[in-house]
């Protein structure tokens, strides 16, 4: 293997150099390296004959403290069951070691697929928008995080003002570029993001930012931070930068870069909707999130020189120039459709009682009408649906909330509380929590009282198919059954049978 440069700094390794490091720290015999061109840091596969591993080389900007944080933050998530890298541990039982001045650190290899930026399909793109959900849920346990100067740093009036600067100085750099119509392009680019930068500046409240809600988050959540098994069950990489942020702007950001249809920088208004209605499954946002999504994420790209700056520095940075390039086109079309999609999205905000009314919020297959009652803002969420006995009351005792609901015949009741069976489990089978497991049932004595059955009764049945078919102690899966051929209607008998068993 040769030295290469795979990362922004080049490696202090060699195969040499692997071998030895990985066997005196980890206890590994290894059989190949592969270099893995991908993020800042050097990253080889590492295969021995008891499997394989990511090892990973960090920049010296990189020290041990953030790293240690960001394993902490991974080893919490996957306490949580969430899908997450899994570290290995030095043979001192460190999670991380040190070569010439530099962190390194040993994983499992992941093994599937990951998909391109603006490659993702409706399914992938809702899939992203669930992980995403799921994650900011789970990470909002994890100890409070810092902010790191998020908002000063990224979207603040001060900031704006000194990336101006930045923008000018690049603009003068242009005359550098060799080729014509690369320099156009940039220049152009440029100068409309000053112009714009400049306009929010005239225009834009920056006081609005104190009522943008901030969680802990992923802090670079994309696509390309997923890697998916042959189930298309993602796992979630690079915590690097996780901090506490405007989860807003990386909800919108992870959709502009998983989208096929946002690869001209474009937005389909319908797929972003419920790219948020899906998020908006786990994680609450107030009205103030929904209408300046937009612009937020505008104020963030426009006064970015990422990719022009690196560009403009080594005229071989074409991959980050074209990035650039793109994100620019984001910005035009944010520029020009930011209140429409402000509009748009304030349409599904999302109102939360009690633990019990946030699970009534609808399902993505069952969303039911949104209507606009009034110019105020007013909203009508449709769910009809069989509701817990406390819950209108809980709704109505909101300030400027109220609610209908009728009373059911027995006939309907019934029909709703199957309907209900299936909710319920299919909330416990997503979060199998007790809290999930006790609805389950508060659902099943509910259809035994409609139904008339005791409890001694259904214990009697539950006791008589034990005793004919046990139970399920043993954990037997059956997989198949071989038998000779019958006529079809002995086919269907015995299948019709098999069914009850």
């Amino acid at each position: 293997m040769r030295e290469c440069v795979m990362g922004e700094q080049k490696t202090t390794l060699d195969s040499i150099k692997i071998k030895e490091l990985v066997k005196n720290k980890y206890g590994i015999i290894v059989k190949r390296i592969e270099p893995i061109n991908r993020g800042t840091a050097n990253l080889y596969k590492i295969q021995s004959k008891d499997g394989d591993y990511i090892l990973k080389e960090f920049t010296s900007k990189r020290n041990k403290q953030t790293i240690i944080k960001e394993i902490n933050i991974i080893k919490f998530l996957k306490s949580q069951n969430l899908k997450v890298p899994e570290y290995i541990e030095t043979v001192e039982g460190d999670f991380c070691t040190e070569h010439e001045g530099r962190i390194i650190i040993m994983q499992k290899f992941i093994k599937g697929y990951e998909i391109k930026n603006n490659t993702g399909n409706f399914g992938q793109t809702m899939k992203s928008a669930e992980v995403y959900g799921k994650l900011v849920k789970t990470i909002a346990k994890y100890p409070e995080m810092s902010t790191e100067k998020i908002i000063e740093n990224n979207f603040s009036k001060g900031r704006m003002i000194d990336q101006i600067g930045k923008i000018q100085v690049l603009l003068k750099k242009c005359e550098e570029v060799q080729s014509q119509q690369i320099k156009e392009q940039i220049q152009k680019d440029l100068k409309f993001k000053i112009l714009v930068s400049q306009e929010i500046l005239d225009n834009f409240d920056f006081s609005i930012m104190d009522k943008i809600t901030m969680m802990n988050s992923h802090g670079d959540y994309s696509v390309q931070q997923l890697i998916f098994d042959e189930k298309e069950q993602p796992t979630i990489i690079d915590f690097e930068k996780a901090k506490k942020l405007p989860i807003i702007w990386e909800i919108i950001r992870s959709y502009c870069y998983v989208d096929k249809d946002a690869k001209n920088g474009e937005i389909n208004m319908e797929t972003l909707k419920q790219y948020f209605l899906t998020v908006q499954k786990y994680v609450k946002l107030n009205q103030y999130d929904l209408k300046y999504a937009a612009k937020i994420y505008l104020i963030q790209l426009i006064s970015s020189t990422y990719g022009y700056k690196e560009y403009l520095e080594d005229n071989s940075h074409d991959e980050l120039l074209q990035f650039a390039l793109f994100r620019t086109k984001t910005c035009r079309y944010l520029y020009k459709h930011a209140d429409e999609i402000g509009e748009v999205l304030e349409k599904i905000g999302d109102y939360h009682y009690t633990n019990e009314v946030k699970k009534m919020k609808p399902k993505k297959d069952q969303i039911g009408k949104i209507e606009n009652e009034t110019k105020s803002m007013k909203f009508r969420y449709t769910y009809n649906k069989l509701v817990r006995d406390k819950i209108p009351a809980e709704i109505n005792k909101e300030p400027g909330r109220k609610c209908q609901y009728k009373i059911l015949e027995d006939k309907e009741y019934l029909k709703e509380l199957n309907k209900k069976v299936i909710e319920e489990a299919n909330e416990f089978i997503e979060e199998n929590s007790i809290s999930e497991l006790g609805d389950l049932i508060e659902v099943i004595r509910a259809i035994m009282k409609i139904k008339g059955y005791t409890m001694t009764e259904v214990e009697k049945a539950m006791k008589a198919k034990v005793e004919r078919k046990g139970a399920f102690n043993d954990k037997i899966f059956l997989e198949y059954v071989d038998e000779e051929q019958r006529n079809l209607k002995e086919e269907k008998e015995l299948n019709k049978e098999f069914r009850k068993r």
